[in-house]
């Protein structure tokens, strides 16, 4: 596997939540790019991310000791894992596309 570099869990789970913030955006508020709201979520989960204590070790979200998300910020990401969640089984491949949207 020349050229391919593993990227970290937490890299991982970065691209995986621009992915779906991207996707919700995308389909909720139908605007050629991400609105404030959505910029605003994913800077914030983006940073909590890299800031988590457990690292490399870190839990699943719903799985941790620590909810590390203010209360207003965790409704609003529930509300768009709700939505993007269950078609998380079809889009893991093509969650890459919205990575730069």
């Amino acid at each position: 596997m020349t050229g391919t570099k593993k990227i970290s869990y937490i890299e991982q789970q970065q691209r995986t939540i621009k992915g779906m913030i991207a996707y919700y955006c995308k389909k909720k508020h139908q605007q050629g790019q991400l609105c404030e709201e959505c910029k605003t979520l994913t800077a914030y989960a983006l940073a909590r991310l890299s800031a988590c204590k457990y690292g490399e070790n870190k839990p699943s979200c719903r799985k941790c000791p620590t909810h590390c998300y203010a209360p207003n910020k965790r409704k609003m990401m529930e509300e768009r894992m709700r939505v993007v969640g269950p078609k998380m089984v079809y889009l893991r491949y093509f969650l890459s596309a919205y990575e730069n949207y």
